[in-house]
């Protein structure tokens, strides 16, 4: 798939562009879990972009924008690692996680009835 399109449909997607979205940060791991996310500036040499459980592309992290790269949890950055988008329906979730597993944020788009 072409590196630039991936690119685009997630900023897109992270963006909410043209639809109705709400987004849920993990500001910390699940209650049930012991694991947090890695508290880092620095990132991983790759992201890759799943669509539901396929892998579809993996592009250099410093080529991707920062508003898909880094989430900020509790004040400070995390990279992010791999970014999958599901679609139920009309709704689309598109999720951010750390590069040792952690979500780090979903976004919910609704598609616009109109």
């Amino acid at each position: 798939m072409n590196r630039e399109r991936v690119a685009r449909a997630a900023l897109a997607a992270i963006a909410c562009t043209s639809m109705a979205c709400g987004s849920q940060r993990a500001p910390d791991a699940p209650k049930n879990s012991k694991k947090e996310p890695a508290m880092t500036t620095t990132a991983g040499k790759t992201i890759e972009f799943y669509e539901d459980d396929k892998l579809i592309d993996t592009d250099d992290f410093a080529t991707v924008p920062e508003n898909i790269r880094f989430v900020t949890v509790n004040g400070a950055k995390v990279a992010v690692a791999k970014v999958i988008a599901r679609t139920a329906g009309d709704q689309r979730f598109i999720e951010q996680y750390s590069a040792d597993g952690v979500l780090l944020r979903r976004t919910m788009q609704v598609r616009d009835p109109h």
